[in-house]
Order: structure tokens, then sequence, then C-alpha cells
């Protein structure tokens, strides 16, 4: 029977694999985790750009969004890009009561980056109008969290409805 080098010193198998698990214990496999305090940060910027809309306050608004943000309306293959000037426009210029419910809210945040994904949907003066997903980027600064792009679904097929808002009939 022949002897390979590797079965010939144990000691050197025994080494190897002491370098792995001492290599695998010196690095953190999973990622730092998210501190509280900036998830509920996160979750409030999100939440005032909602209640904002349905105020129609628009300094309220663009308070949540960065300088240089911009929006997506992510659909039918594409990406349209839009302005927040866009946006605030017509909430500040709108006798509509915008409603857009969230919930199933997702927040990551690592160091000035966060990542919230949420469902939504929107009412225009209490009438259904369509559903989607918001995805939101952050980011952190002496400002606090402000929102760097805001991409979204829209459609108004297979909906879903938040929860006790589902339509009858």
């Amino acid at each position: 029977m022949k002897t390979t080098a590797w079965a010939a010193f144990p000691a050197r198998r025994i080494a190897v694999v002491a370098l792995l698990v001492a290599g695998a214990a010196c690095q953190d496999g999973e990622p730092a985790p998210s501190s509280s305090p900036d998830i509920e940060a996160v979750s409030a910027v999100v939440q005032q750009l909602s209640d904002a809309m349905a105020a129609n306050d628009s300094v309220s608004a663009a308070a949540t969004f960065h300088s240089a943000a911009r929006i997506a309306l992510v659909g039918d293959g594409k990406i349209t890009w839009r302005s927040t000037g866009g946006l605030l426009q017509m909430i500040a210029s709108t006798d509509e009561r915008h409603e857009e419910p969230m919930w199933d809210l997702v927040v990551n945040a690592d160091g000035n980056l966060a990542q919230a994904w949420v469902r939504y949907a929107f009412y225009r003066d209490g009438v259904f109008s369509h559903c989607g997903t918001d995805a939101f980027s952050l980011f952190k600064s002496g400002n606090g969290w402000q929102i760097t792009q805001l991409s979204y679904t829209r459609r108004t097929e297979e909906c879903w409805y938040p929860p006790g808002r589902e339509p009858t009939g």
C-alpha cells in the first residue's frame, strides 16, 4: 500500500486543521449587527416621509431627502428616474389627501449606510390607487439619516393591502 506524504505526516494534518480553525475563529462570518438606535432612526425617516405625504407637508418631506437624492420607478422592464423636486412639488401643490400605509418594514444598517424595504398601498382621498414596494437607501451624516435614493414598484393588479384595509366585495 502506497503512503502519501499527507498520510505519512499526521502532525502536518493537525497543523493545517489547527490553522484553519484559528483563521475561522479570527474572522467573524456574520456582519456587524445593526444597532437598535439606527434601525429606529431609519424607520422614523421612512415614517416621516409617509406622514408628510399624508399631511401635504413638503417641508417635512424635503427634510427626509439628502440634497443629491433621486427617485426611481421600477417597472415594465425599465427604470424611470425622477427628481425629489417633482415629488415635493406634487406634495405641496395638491388638494388631494395622499395616504401611503406601509407594513412589513425591514431595515438593515452598517455604519453610515442603511437600506429599508417596505410594502405599501397608495390611496388618493381614501380611494385605493396602487400598491408596490418601496426600497430606500439612506446615508447618515451630521444631519442624521437621509434618503439618498427611493426606488419603488407600482401596480394596480395582484396587490396586497395593509392589514384591515382589504377591499370588500
